[in-house]
C-alpha cells in the first residue's frame, strides 16, 4: 500500500468531520491542481478546472482537453471527462489549497493541492520528498479545522406544525443567544439566505434570522439564478425564491443553473433542463 492511500485512509475521517453540505465551486476554477502522487518527481500532472466546463489536463507540458459537471446528490460531486471516458468522483475534501476526489463506488482516491502549495510544501520541508511536506500540511490543515469547531448544543425536538406566526426557535446551529423569526419574508437577496435545519428538515433562513422558506425539504442547497434544488421523497426537483417547486421533484442527481442550464439525471440518463425543467436538445 502506498503512503498516499495510507495516509488518505487514516486522514479522511477527520476531512469528513469537516466536510461542507456543499462546496463551493469558484474554489475549484482557475487554480492549477498539482496530482500527488508516488511519481511526481518524473510526471508532473495538473488539472485545471475552467469556469466554462472546460477541463485541462496537463502532463510534463502536453494538454489534453475534457470537462467537467457539478452533480447534486447525496454528495458532493464532479463528472470529469475525456475523450475516452467519464468518470464521477464524490468530493471528500475541499478547501483553497487541497482537494480529495473519491471514485464513485470504489476506493480509489486522487489527492491534488493548488501547485503555489506544492512548490512551498516542498521547499519548506522535505526537499528530497516533496509528497511527505504535501501530505504534512494537509494533515495541519485538518488538525487546525477540527480543533475549531464547536458542536451545536443540544434541545429537545420541537413540532413546527401549526405554528402560531409569534412562535420563534433557538437556532441549534448558533449561540444560544439567536432565535428563528418565522416571518416568511425578507428584504435580502437570496443569495443571502443560508441553511438551516430544524426537527429534520432542511429550510432556509436570511442574515437577521427570518425563516422565508419552512423547514420541510428532505435535502436542500443554496440558490443559483433564483432557483434551488431541494429533496422530496427521495427525489430532487427546484423551487423558486418563494418555495414554490418549480421543477418536479423526479430526478435522481441535479447540478447547480449556471446561465440557464442544470444537469440532471434519472436511473436511465443523464441530461439538461432549462430553468422550466424543459429538457435541452
Amino acid at each position: 500500500m502506498s503512503r498516499i492511500v495510507e495516509f488518505l485512509k487514516t486522514i479522511l475521517p477527520k476531512a469528513n468531520s469537516v466536510a461542507l453540505k456543499m462546496f463551493d465551486e469558484a474554489q475549484l476554477m482557475n487554480k492549477s491542481w498539482f496530482y500527488v502522487n508516488e511519481q511526481t518527481d518524473k510526471a508532473k500532472v495538473v488539472f485545471i478546472f475552467n469556469k466554462d466546463g472546460e477541463l485541462l489536463k496537463i502532463k510534463n507540458g502536453v494538454v489534453e482537453k475534457g470537462s467537467w459537471n457539478s452533480i447534486v446528490h447525496a454528495t458532493n460531486s464532479v463528472i470529469l471527462s475525456f475523450e475516452n471516458s467519464s468518470i464521477l468522483y464524490n468530493i471528500v475534501y475541499l478547501s483553497t489549497e487541497f482537494l480529495v476526489l473519491q471514485q464513485d463506488g470504489t476506493v480509489n482516491h486522487l489527492l491534488f493541492v493548488v501547485q503555489e502549495k506544492y512548490t512551498t510544501s516542498s521547499d519548506n520541508t522535505h526537499k528530497t520528498d516533496p509528497v511527505i511536506g504535501v501530505l504534512n500540511a494537509l494533515k495541519d490543515e485538518l488538525n487546525s479545522r477540527n480543533t475549531s469547531i464547536k458542536s451545536p448544543p443540544e434541545k429537545p425536538p420541537q413540532n413546527l406544525e401549526n405554528k402560531p406566526e409569534e412562535l420563534v426557535l433557538k437556532d441549534t446551529r448558533n449561540s444560544d443567544n439567536e432565535t428563528l423569526k418565522f416571518t416568511f419574508t425578507s428584504e435580502y437577496n437570496s443569495s443571502d439566505w443560508t441553511l438551516r435545519k430544524e426537527n429534520n428538515k432542511w429550510g432556509y433562513v436570511d442574515p437577521e434570522l427570518n425563516v422565508v422558506i419552512d423547514f420541510q425539504f428532505e435535502d436542500a442547497y443554496p440558490f443559483s439564478e433564483g432557483l434551488a434544488c431541494i429533496s422530496k421523497n427521495g427525489k430532487r426537483g427546484y423551487i423558486n425564491t418563494k418555495g414554490e417547486i418549480i421543477i418536479d421533484c423526479q430526478f435522481e442527481t441535479a447540478s447547480y443553473f449556471n446561465n440557464g442550464v442544470a444537469t440532471v439525471s434519472t436511473s436511465e440518463r443523464t441530461f439538461q433542463v432549462n430553468s422550466e425543467g424543459k429538457e435541452i436538445i
